[in-house]
């Protein structure tokens, strides 16, 4: 079953502040109520079981039967309990109890007797010793599920980062929508500032429809960006299974870039946390299993089976059973020859084995490629974003001068629209920039397995 426990739970609440939602509060929301990692939890649980169903048959088996019979001349009954276990090495050891009873009709005479016999059946060659059905079938389904829970832990991983993704999605549009707020306070004074020029002779009335035209494209593009942003959060909301009504997005937080260390760390880290090798190995481990049990079907079966039989007193009433006591020992042999689809099946899973080997050399060489790519545009993506926060302040310094000039005179209306737009590139150019940087560092926690870390929180699997 899996259990999502986080670790500093005091820190990490999730409650809607005025100022909105954090990361923390996001991933930790979608822990408890994203619906795939709900699903992801009961597929556990079902695991679960499944094992305990396969590990029952470890556990005793009692078994009751019961029979009548009724003649002219004998009316009897007859009952059996019997309680078997196996034991390592395939064999089983069993207990039963009989007891019958009748009446013979033209006596009236009634007489009841009963009979313990205990013994052990142990294969000798199929399905004996490391062959037992019962260890290799729980085997086979621990395999599995850790192959399941491996698979579950790669998802959900997934999925925080799908729902991390919408997270910064919203938060991006949030902040395009912020900038273009001020592209729209900014037209909207300069449209109004050159009506005023316009009354008093300053200015053309060109200046005034080219103004007017830059605050309608303005507020325009601040419906498409509205739009947008609303979508975003509708989508991080489905996410989380909550209201849209209850998301809104933290605008007084600082985005933090870690500093992912060193580079090459970063490879070996990746490359050690990589799932696909346990998976390759359970597979390995499965595969084999499974050809020691087409190997087993081929051998013949040869079991020993030894009972002691106790009979206190003897039947009075047909088929007469002496009393008494005796142990015994047989050998039962049954064989057939092995058909041609049996020894195609071993064939095919050993080269089943083979193939996945290949498979395996081939993923790791390409994540490595993966790797050393993913490594290079960390570095690059971090100078760009250095060059886009650069590129803001000397916006915002050319958008003054040319401000100053213009009201001056000394600087044309497009020289000061261009500066505007300069501006506004830039700052929506950064955004951009470090949103990007997230997604990729996203993409690194989710690769190394650092996620759960980093959030406080502790997946345990049982």
């Amino acid at each position: 079953m899996l259990l999502f426990v986080p670790v500093v739970i005091a820190f990490f609440t999730f409650t809607i502040y005025a100022e909105g939602l954090s990361e923390n509060d996001v991933l930790l929301k979608a822990l408890s109520n994203n619906t795939d990692i709900r699903i992801h939890n009961l597929e556990s649980q079902t695991d679960s079981l499944k094992l305990r169903e396969v590990s029952s048959k470890r556990l005793p088996q009692v078994s009751l039967r019961g029979s009548g019979s009724l003649d002219d001349s004998i009316s009897s009954a007859n009952a059996s309990a019997t309680v078997s276990q196996t034991i390592p090495g395939g064999g089983t050891v069993f207990g039963t109890v009989e007891q019958s009873g009748g009446i013979q009709r033209s006596t009236s005479r009634s007489t009841s007797d009963r009979r313990y016999v205990a013994g052990v059946e142990q294969p000798l060659l199929r399905n004996a010793w490391s062959n037992s059905p019962v260890e290799l079938g729980i085997q086979i389904t621990t395999i599995n599920n850790e192959l399941l829970s491996i698979g579950r832990r790669q998802r959900i991983l997934s999925t925080l980062s799908d729902v991390r993704n919408l997270y910064w999605n919203a938060f991006e549009r949030k902040e395009l929508q912020r900038i273009q707020e001020n592209q729209v306070t900014l037209t909207e004074e300069f449209m109004k500032s050159e009506r005023e020029r316009f009354v008093i002779g300053e200015a053309s009335a060109l200046d005034t429809l080219s103004a007017a035209l830059q605050y309608a494209n303005a507020k325009r593009n601040m419906l498409r960006i509205e739009n947008e942003s609303q979508s975003s959060l509708y989508r991080l909301a489905a996410a989380l299974g909550v209201d849209a009504s209850e998301v809104t997005i933290s605008q007084q937080q600082d985005v933090l870039i870690p500093d992912i260390g060193d580079p090459d760390e970063l490879i070996d880290k990746a490359l050690k946390y990589d799932p696909q090798v346990k998976i390759f190995e359970r597979m390995q481990e499965l595969t084999s299993l499974r050809i020691k049990q087409r190997r087993n079907d081929l051998l013949p079966e040869l079991n020993l089976r030894a009972s002691y039989d106790y009979n206190p007193q003897p039947s009075q009433i047909p088929p007469l059973q002496p009393s008494g006591s005796g142990a015994s020992i047989g050998f039962v042999l049954n064989y057939s020859l092995p058909s041609v689809s049996t020894r195609s099946q071993i064939e095919q899973q050993e080269l089943s084995l083979k193939s996945e080997e290949l498979s395996f050399e081939q993923h790791r060489l390409e994540q490595r490629y993966f790797l050393k790519e993913l490594r290079d545009k960390w570095q690059q993506d971090k100078e760009m974003l250095h060059y886009s926060n650069l590129s803001v302040d000397l916006a915002y310094k050319q958008y003054e001068a040319t401000k100053r000039g213009y009201e001056l005179g000394t600087e044309d209306r497009l020289s000061l629209i261009k500066a505007q737009n300069d501006l506004v590139a830039a700052e929506v150019t950064a955004i951009q920039a470090i949103i990007d940087l997230k997604r990729l560092q996203i993409v690194i926690e989710e690769i190394t397995g650092t996620l759960f870390d980093r959030f406080g929180v502790y997946i345990n699997e049982s």
